[in-house]
């Protein structure tokens, strides 16, 4: 079958797109990993005599070769997905502009092509099916020809794993015949010299000419002998026997040998006795150009150095450089990396003796300050920074740029910040933005202290002043950016939420999220998060149900990968709870309660799992079932919950040589704890157990403040209702239907009596009170009255739920 695919491609294709789809194919067959839009066009390009490639490369890959590859950007989205999508959200957040509208029935609409206009860097290529890569891995399968004249269309898999090992190896040594253009795609360097020796490997296992072998040890060769670019880009992992076999494997043969150069053959026979020592002088290479660059450890962990100040500075010492200004800043950098503080600031300070016009010496020292949590002396070093480079500006001003103005404020801002000065904190950010208007971190910052501080009429004066206020980076508001740029932690809609509330600016923050979903289909940026967060608005705060399920619904849709998948998995979770909340108010029992339930099955027997392998629509189904006196059917779901659970347990227990309770079991147990077996114990109406948990995660502060995992320090749980308080578990109330919806005493009884402004939950639902926490227990739960170990807990799971 395939192969009348590739002949009928050798039929109908140009010369040179032929040789394009060669040479795509050839790459993602040999790839290492899959390749982005960026890396596949800068291949095309190389390749090209003219460095033009092929024009409009992502149009080609989703129609014209569509039956090879499968195109996937980070947002999900498939390609009639994206021809659709305008279309489909406009009617669905009611934006139609009839006038914009466009036929999307066609691929062959040319209008509509930069609605496949993704973003190169993230959008990957694969093939569309695992087959198709087994098939051109497949030593015995060639190219195929329609016949004389035409061209021949596939892989020989010999040949391109030579080719893919050959291009890398001319970038790496900078060899190749288009050496002059090589810098034009950094992106394919990066690649080549992260890749190389995984198709050295695999090149060694395939058919090669006498030619062949003698140009790959050439290469080798050069490599190994000179400044080449794998000194400064590649991952040096390769320094170890494995590699250092197939190297002599190729350079070893006797014909080989005798076509490389006096030095690469005096380099083969001066080692032999000690074959490791093939790659000194590459090691040596490597450490002499490092100590160029601001550190001692390359990027993308090049030469490892251990993070021991002796190993560190022995290391520096093997180098033999002359101990200037230059090495004692860049050794000041890899200890501080390595977080060797005190040591880093005293060869700061001997940089800059030796130096006292390096300026970026004094900012290793001033950014080593503030790791080091020496926060008022960071505070009062970059102040005089600031007036020392505000005064470089003016006398010389092409030596620096405002961005490091910049970078100074900010760490201030930063210092006071993690000092609990909010008020310098603030004037400080404010100063951030007058120097660079679309510093997203500091726009960030200063809505968080205002929020804090129940500044919401400023909040909403700083947002209109935003949405006035152009990104010169992006080209559209700093309001549409600080939208877009919601990774889902909620934190920041909560503030918009509460600040909309609050003063009565809730139309204004629903116009700032459809514009920003406007803005982001133009760009065809992520919005997936925005369109999120307006359902709830219309949910929540404007009673507008229906468009709250239609956007949910197609969310709940989404491809399954990237950031699609986690929105998808927490629209289902709305749209479950929305079922079982229409159901109960149906009453257990009825026909209507079973129609709500019909949706309710559907949603748990398709769509993604979410990164904690917990599936809300199960436990909404299972709640539904034991509401209705399926108890059987209720426990099978919550088992499937349970099982997972029960076995990341063990498995951090005895995953050592006895139970350690550190720092990361810690953070893996509230993770599974709190965010998957609590709201399972809730659904299965096992409450106590529930609240054992729950206590659990707090039981190591005796204040009752966080210790353990630096998220829930900095988001302790609030109440979910109206009042947006900071919850102690203390005299508060969760709901058994709602699962983890935990409002505070003030905010159950408003809900109670119908008086709760907002659409949360419901006062036919039923609730359990959370008592007072008991005293701290360590690790341990207070389950029932009984003092149990975490693992002892576990035993019971496992004893009640049979596994």
């Amino acid at each position: 079958m395939l192969r009348h695919v590739l002949w009928g491609f050798s039929a109908t294709l140009a010369e040179e797109d032929a040789e394009n789809l060669n040479e795509l194919l050839a790459w993602v067959t040999c790839a290492q990993q899959p390749l982005t839009l960026r890396e596949l066009d800068s291949i095309l390009r190389l390749k090209s005599p003219e460095g033009e490639g092929m024009i409009y490369l992502e149009g080609g890959l989703r129609k014209q070769f569509a039956s090879f590859f499968s195109v996937t950007r980070e947002d999900g989205l498939t390609t009639p997905e994206l021809y659709s999508i305008n279309k489909i959200m406009d009617m669905d957040l009611e934006f139609e502009d009839a006038g914009n509208s466009h036929d999307r029935g066609s691929f062959d609409d040319t209008t509509n092509a930069h609605y496949l206009d993704s973003d190169p860097d993230t959008t990957k290529v694969t093939f569309c099916h695992a087959y198709i890569g087994d098939f051109f891995r497949d030593s015995k399968q060639d190219k195929v020809s329609a016949g004389y004249g035409y061209p021949t269309v596939g892989v020989n898999f010999d040949e391109a794993n030579f080719h893919v090992t050959r291009t890398c190896l001319e970038l790496v040594c900078g060899r190749s015949t288009q050496i002059d253009r090589t810098n034009d795609f950094p992106i394919l360097l990066e690649y080549a010299t992260r890749n190389y020796w995984y198709h050295l490997q695999a090149v060694t296992n395939t058919r090669m000419t006498s030619l062949q072998k003698k140009q790959i040890a050439a290469f080798l060769c050069n490599m190994l002998t000179q400044d080449t670019a794998v000194i400064t880009h590649a991952d040096c992992t390769f320094l170890s026997s494995d590699n250092m076999r197939i190297a002599r494997n190729f350079l070893g043969d006797e014909e080989v040998l005798n076509s490389l150069s006096y030095e690469g053959r005096h380099l083969i026979e001066s080692t032999v006795d000690s074959p490791i020592t093939l790659f000194r002088p590459l090691a040596v290479n490597i450490g002499r150009s490092i100590s160029g660059m601001k550190s001692l450890s390359p990027p993308k962990g090049g030469l490892a150095v251990r993070d021991s100040i002796p190993d560190i500075l022995a290391t520096a010492e093997w180098l033999g450089f002359e101990k200037t200004a230059l090495w004692h800043r860049n050794l000041a950098a890899t200890l501080r990396d390595a977080h060797c503080f005190g040591a880093a600031s005293d060869h700061f300070e001997c940089a800059l003796r030796m130096d006292p016009k390096m300026w970026t010496a004094r900012e290793g020292m001033l950014e080593t300050a503030h790791r080091w949590a020496h926060y008022r002396q960071s505070i009062e070093l970059d102040k005089i920074t600031t007036l020392e480079l505000e005064q470089i500006m003016k006398d010389e001003p092409d030596h620096l740029k405002i961005s490091n103005i910049h970078r100074v404020q900010k760490r201030i801002a930063d210092s006071y910040r993690d000092l609990g000065d909010e008020e310098n904190a603030f004037n400080g950010y404010r100063t951030c933005l007058r120097i660079n208007p679309s510093c997203e971190n500091s726009t960030k910052e200063l809505i968080e202290i205002m929020s804090r501080g129940n500044l919401h009429h400023d909040i909403i004066s700083f947002l209109k002043e935003m949405e006035k206020r152009e990104d010169p980076s992006k080209g559209f508001s700093c309001l549409n950016s600080y939208i877009l740029a919601d990774d889902l932690s909620r934190s920041r809609f909560k503030i918009l939420r509460k600040t909309a509330y609050k003063t009565d600016g809730l139309n204004f923050i629903i116009e700032a999220y459809c514009d920003a979903i406007r803005v982001g289909k133009e760009i065809f940026g992520p919005t997936f998060a925005a369109k999120f967060h307006l359902a709830e608005l219309y949910y929540t705060y404007t009673k507008e149900q229906d468009k709250a399920i239609r956007i949910w619904d197609k969310l709940s849709e989404a491809s399954n990968n990237g950031k699609a998948k986690h929105v998808a998995c927490l629209a289902r979770e709305r749209l479950a709870s929305y079922y079982l909340h229409q159901s109960i108010l149906a009453g257990p029992g009825s026909s209507d309660s079973y129609k709500w339930a019909e949706p309710l099955e559907k949603l748990n027997r398709t769509g993604p799992v979410d990164i904690l392998k917990y599936t809300p629509p199960s436990l909404y189904l299972g709640i539904w079932y034991r509401l209705n006196g399926m108890q059987e059917k209720a426990n099978a779901l919550f088992k499937s919950q349970v099982i997972p659970i029960i076995e990341e347990i063990f498995y951090y227990s005895y995953g050592g040589s006895a139970i350690r309770m550190s720092y990361h079991w810690e953070y893996n147990t509230i993770s599974f704890i709190q965010r998957r077996l609590h709201p399972v114990l809730i659904a299965a109406g096992n409450y106590e157990s529930a609240l054992a948990v729950l206590f659990a995660i707090y039981n190591d502060s005796p204040s009752g403040e966080l210790v353990v995992g630096d998220f829930l320090r900095f988001n302790p749980p609030k109440c979910g209702g109206i009042c947006d308080k900071s919850l102690n578990w203390d005299s508060c109330y969760s709901c058994k239907y709602s699962i983890i919806l935990t409002f505070c005493a003030d905010c159950r009884f408003l809900l109670k009596n119908g008086k709760l402004p907002i659409n949360l939950c419901s006062p036919s639902h039923d609730w359990f009170y959370i008592s007072p926490r008991p005293q701290p227990l360590g690790h341990h739960l207070l389950v029932n009255g009984d003092e149990m170990h975490m693992l002892v807990f576990a035993i019971t799971l496992k004893q009640r739920w049979d596994v």
